[in-house]
């Protein structure tokens, strides 16, 4: 497995946990908006494993500004993290396998794919583009037996939302959902680890929405009718 991202301690640590269940992992740090630093994955790939069966696409940054104050330089950082790296990523996975006439490829999306945030016109810009392009590309390559879904996942507790919020904000935040719970990681994984697996053998060019009901419901519970 390669293990690639920002921060070196947490790649050192997901490569300690993978080693710890028997598989070997290596640890990459680039910046998957650059072509080049990609390359560099791949590379490292290249030199320890001769398949690539999984690549899982989850880069992502956060980006804050009402649009119309919206600079280009913010738009195109954005875009750049999660739509390019998206693109470089997919593309260099796609090429190995398609040698290999089989693989998957998997990318994490957000619910707002389908419905706004505020502030966050160049994130859900990215998000929309990539569940389009994620049935594109499964229309696509799937003549070379590679299939290509999204996740989508809506309010999912990590650690940075310390900052922000208290464990009784998110418990507020959660009973506002049909599971009257915030996700959890876990939750995630479980699903990208079931496309990835010979048990959606059958499934390309979909999204799951990872969300606790929060887009199948018109409106919060608490609310009423206008």
């Amino acid at each position: 497995m390669i293990v690639n991202g920002r921060d070196g301690d947490a790649i050192d640590d997901v490569c300690r946990q993978v080693t710890g269940l028997g598989m070997r992992a290596v640890g990459v740090r680039a910046d998957v908006s650059k072509e080049e630093e990609v390359e560099r994955i791949f590379d490292a790939w290249s030199r320890q494993f001769e398949r690539l069966d999984i690549m899982v696409n989850c880069a992502g940054i956060w980006q804050s500004t009402p649009f119309q104050r919206m600079t280009r330089e913010e738009w195109d950082h954005v875009l750049g993290v999660h739509l390019q790296g998206f693109f470089h990523c997919s593309r260099r996975a796609a090429e190995i396998m398609v040698r290999q006439r089989a693989g998957t490829i998997i990318s994490v999306s957000s619910i707002s794919d389908l419905r706004a945030h505020e502030k966050a016109a160049a994130y859900d810009a990215a998000k929309g583009a990539i569940l389009a392009a994620t049935r594109a590309m499964a229309v696509d390559l799937g003549e070379f037996g590679i299939r290509v879904n999204a996740v989508s996942p809506g309010p999912i507790y990590v650690e940075n939302w310390d900052k922000f919020s208290t464990p009784d904000d998110r418990v507020r935040a959660g009973q506002q959902l049909p599971l009257r719970r915030i996700g959890t990681p876990d939750d995630v994984a479980g699903v990208v680890a079931f496309l990835a697996s010979a048990d959606a053998a059958f499934i390309t060019g979909q999204t799951i929405y990872i969300d606790g009901g929060l887009t199948a419901q018109a409106r919060p519970p608490s609310s009423q009718p206008t």
